[in-house]
């Protein structure tokens, strides 16, 4: 199948997601093509085609399909529903199948597998293996494409059986005004300036003292709101902060003795001043949908990263490792869309510093993770620094000190009623 393909025979199950893929294929391969619309003829016939596919049995009376008569090079299948068809079809035309997307379940001695790399396809002659699906974009004269340029798109998912895409909504929803510009500079401040500085630094810095560091947030976000004047002075918390410096000098002073550079410690502080700062941005902006200002936040991001990317020469390369695909998946899941849109939701409601609480907990999470995940060590003297630290946090955010009362009686003391004057 190395020539260009004249005509192929595409299978389809009605999902977009499957077509586009097939349609893809016969794109790329510079070739016309048929859709046929494919499906079981229940799920009986359904379970039948994995047995009957061991056996190298192809019956078509248990599919639903009508073949335009015509001449054909290659039959096409993408998803489960079109792969015992496309075999059960190219045996009788004698003609060579392709599927797109690993064919689970079925044998693997399709002429063609196009799998991607996250379904862990088996290293075989027939198999090529893509570190994302195929796709094509037919051209709407939005961009005019130029030599030797670099472009990246942005893909939003359409339909399915679950959910729709309502586009009023969605405009709806995107901030505009105030709320447009509040949402770049939070993406500016809180990903572009905290992922700068921390993720770097990360390389150096054992995940452990990095969630340490992250817990001085509340502090630094109650000191950074009352300069912008959104909250009050207390005593309190400047006693807090100064407990917690005590704690982030013993932890530092404990990593510099083992070999961990100063300079990617500062840098993590000053990732978590721009965290601390994000929130007190998104305190003072006009309330909007919190998914939408996520999603706007992280394309100035987005944006911001990848000029400097550009300017400082950084190969582009896709992952290869499934685990990294796996670490990248939780990151876009967890840890940006539903972290950051509660977060929003979270800082609507309460105060910008009452929100950065939550750094609090981090490290009770993350350095028994990191001792027991990546065998990260840890001294006794980073527990007790750690230690002083999210005290000293405590002490400036959550500690609620009651007045003293005097021992001096409140109101006047009441004479005996025998000893008032009688009234003249």
């Amino acid at each position: 199948m190395k020539e260009p393909l004249a005509e192929i025979l595409i299978l389809t199950d009605g999902k977009p997601g499957h077509q586009h893929q097939a349609e893809a294929f016969a794109a790329l391969r510079g070739c016309r093509y048929r859709l046929v619309p494919v499906r079981f003829r229940g799920r009986a016939a359904k379970a039948l085609s994995y047995l009957f596919d061991r056996f190298g049995l192809y019956v078509a009376g248990l599919l639903s399909a009508e073949v335009p008569p015509g001449t054909f090079r290659a039959v096409v299948a993408a998803g489960s529903e079109t792969y015992y068809a496309a075999r059960t079809v190219a045996r009788r035309l004698g003609i060579p199948v392709v599927a797109v997307m690993l064919p689970k379940g079925y044998r693997y001695d399709f002429d063609l597998i196009v799998a991607q790399v996250h379904d862990r396809p088996p290293k075989r002659d027939n198999i090529v293996a893509l570190p994302v699906n195929i796709c094509r974009v037919e051209p709407r004269g939005i961009v005019t494409a130029e030599s030797g340029a670099r472009y990246v798109s942005v893909i939003l998912g359409g339909d399915n059986k679950v959910f729709a895409m309502d586009a009023e909504a969605l405009r709806r929803a995107l901030p505009r005004g105030r709320s447009l510009g509040g949402a770049v500079l939070y993406g500016a401040v809180g990903f572009g300036g905290s992922f700068g500085f921390i993720y770097p630094a990360l390389r150096e810095v054992p995940a452990g003292t990095a969630i340490v560091f992250l817990a001085l947030v509340p502090l630094e976000t109650f000191g950074l709101a009352i300069l912008q004047r959104q909250e009050r002075f207390r005593v309190q918390g400047l006693l807090g902060a100064v407990i917690a410096l005590v704690g982030v000098v013993v932890v530092v002073a404990d990593q510099l003795s083992g070999s961990v550079p100063a300079l990617p410690m500062v840098s993590v502080l000053a990732g978590t001043l721009f965290i601390a700062e994000s929130a007190v941005i998104l305190k003072a902006i006009p309330r909007s949908d919190p998914f939408a200002t996520n999603g706007v936040a992280m394309l100035a991001a987005g944006a911001i990263f990848l000029v400097l990317s550009l300017g400082v020469g950084e190969a582009w390369q896709l992952p290869t490792r499934a685990s990294t695909w796996t670490a990248i998946a939780y990151l876009i899941v967890f840890g940006s869309a539903v972290m950051f849109g509660l977060f929003l939701f979270a800082v609507r409601r309460w105060t910008a510093s009452a929100v950065s609480y939550v750094t609090l907990l981090m490290p009770l999470v993350t350095v028994p993770l990191a001792a027991v995940l990546i065998d990260e060590s840890v001294s006794a003297f980073f527990l007790a620094g750690s230690a002083v630290a999210v005290f000293g946090v405590y002490v400036g955010s959550f500690l609620r000190v009651r007045p003293r009362r005097s021992s001096a009686i409140s109101l006047p003391e009441c004479l005996p009623i025998d000893a008032c004057a009688e009234p003249a």
